[in-house]
């Protein structure tokens, strides 16, 4: 969302006008919170996971029911949500996680605690975020093997470093999909939209 968004107005029309069933949010700040309000009506239930920290803290927004409360990982760096989605597809987990930069950030020991995490759920996961690590890196390898995912592409640059694009927001899933990017509106990030196949792993 950007710490500072400047349009959540847009954000949160672009947001309802995608028909996303699970959204995944990060930097939540005390400036972009009322941003949570205006998507209340569409998205009744959310995970809020707030952080002290200026960056702020990460949420998960859904349609569905929750089967239980959802879980704030240390420093609000990853939340994670729990619902059925019937029959054909079952329970799952959904995970917004954002990331520190690498060394000498905070990323090491993020990582640490995110794949600690992941490794231990008993559901398939599906992950949305920021994880400010490109899609080759070891980082993300780590957390594919660790949660039985892989990253949906293609491979999309939604973040400007002066002259150099990167591909650093990405989303798994266990099942295939595609992903596309939304606009930046506020944010210094592109948003991603993923569509993902959920009654076939395959």
């Amino acid at each position: 969302m950007f710490h500072q968004n400047s349009d959540l107005e847009g954000l949160a029309e672009d947001i309802v006008a995608s028909n996303a069933d699970f959204v995944t949010l990060q930097e939540l700040s005390q400036d972009n919170g009322p941003l949570l309000l205006n998507l209340k009506e569409t998205y009744p239930y959310q995970l809020i996971c707030r952080s002290k920290k200026v960056r702020g803290g990460t949420a998960v927004l859904s349609r569905v029911k929750p089967l239980e409360n959802g879980v704030c990982t240390r420093d609000y760096a990853s939340a994670r949500l729990t619902v059925d989605l019937g029959e054909r597809v079952g329970p799952i987990h959904v995970t917004s996680v954002h990331l520190s930069w690498p060394y000498p950030r905070e990323q090491p020991r993020q990582l640490r605690d995110l794949l600690r995490d992941l490794e231990a759920l008993d559901y398939p996961v599906i992950i949305g975020g920021d994880f400010n690590m490109v899609p080759w890196s070891h980082a993300l390898s780590s957390v594919a093997q660790a949660s039985g995912t892989r990253r949906l592409g293609p491979a999309q640059a939604t973040f400007q470093l002066g002259f150099v694009p990167l591909s650093i927001d990405h989303v798994f899933a266990p099942y295939r999909g595609l992903v596309q990017t939304r606009p930046r509106l506020g944010s210094d990030h592109l948003g991603l939209r993923a569509v993902v196949n959920m009654a076939n792993p395959n």
